[in-house]
């Protein structure tokens, strides 16, 4: 198994460094947040693996490496969730009503975080984590259904928030399923947690697809 988790870590970190890549040759600019997001994945990646590939020595123990995930993780929701609000305000086309969304969003997601993790005070780590970051995970799906909904009203969407939609779709909802099955008995956690991990893959592959092929706005038409 050991095997397998550390061949998706390579894959992970092939596609982030992909991604990035991408971005910094032109579109960094254009989605910083999203830029920002990339390599924030990066940096929890390397730092989660390296306490997972800690557990053999004396400083290593599942704990360790719980409390570095958890915390990583932490900190990647509420990028994610900041993304996906940022595209929400981009495709709105700074409409009021765009605006209002976006902050409606973000404060249910506080709520929803708060209340969540006072909820499930008398569970373990684990558990209780995982029930925190699905119930985020759906909040966090909502909010991508509200981008889809207002790029599909455009008249020209726009093809790489599309795509930065759908990849975060995927990603998001895989997630939030594979933390539904961690917590519905023990025998489920390694699907739950390949269910996370494949999501997560095709989601950046996507988002690599998108920036890729990225091209930047024609300027307007002077006269």
């Amino acid at each position: 198994m050991q095997g397998l988790w550390l061949a998706s870590f390579a894959a992970g970190l092939l596609l982030q460094l992909s991604v990035i890549r991408a971005l910094s040759q032109r579109a960094w600019r254009e989605f910083f947040l999203v830029f920002v997001y990339v390599i924030a994945m990066l940096l929890a990646s390397v730092a989660q693996a390296a306490s997972f590939f800690s557990f053999g020595t004396p400083a290593g123990s599942p704990l360790h490496y719980a409390a570095y995930y958890w915390i990583t993780d932490g900190i990647l929701q509420v990028l994610v969730l900041g993304v996906v609000l940022s595209l929400v305000r981009r495709s709105a086309e700074r409409r009021p009503a765009g605006i209002v969304t976006s902050r409606a969003l973000a404060a249910s997601a506080l709520i929803v975080a708060l209340v969540s993790f006072a909820a499930y005070g008398d569970r373990n780590l684990n558990t209780r984590m995982s029930l925190v970051a699905r119930n985020i995970g759906f909040l966090a799906v909502l909010a991508n259904l509200v981008l889809w909904a207002f790029l599909i009203r455009r008249r020209h969407p726009d093809r790489t928030v599309l795509l930065l939609s759908g990849g975060l779709g995927v990603e998001m909802a895989g997630k939030a399923i594979g933390h539904s099955l961690r917590t519905l008995a023990p025998s489920l956690v390694t699907v739950g947690n390949l269910v996370i991990v494949i999501s997560y893959l095709f989601g950046l592959y996507v988002w690599w697809q998108a920036f890729r092929h990225w091209q930047p706005d024609p300027p307007p038409l002077s006269g």
